[in-house]
């Protein structure tokens, strides 16, 4: 009885395998007619792009001021009498 169970498992699991593999390598072939447009207004297909590898991290300069911001200064306020 468990062989039995463990067999139906194992079909249903390679034939849901099977159909996940069978749609994703259709779906990578079919190009949408954005993709399309785009190749064909460059002349290029997507595959034949070479994109560089990203340039190594430069460090951010930060400066800061070396003397300290001096308070504002407020007028000296006079009382009416």
């Amino acid at each position: 009885m468990a062989l039995s169970r463990f067999v139906k498992l194992l079909v249903i699991f390679l034939a849901v395998a099977f159909l996940w593999a069978n749609t994703s390598l259709s779906q990578a072939k079919e190009k949408g007619p954005a993709l399309q447009q785009l190749e064909g207004a460059a002349g290029k297909k997507i595959e034949d792009v070479k994109v560089p590898p990203p340039p190594k991290p430069t460090p951010v300069v930060v400066h800061t001021p070396t003397t300290p911001k001096k308070p504002a200064t407020q007028p000296a306020k006079t009382h009416k009498k």
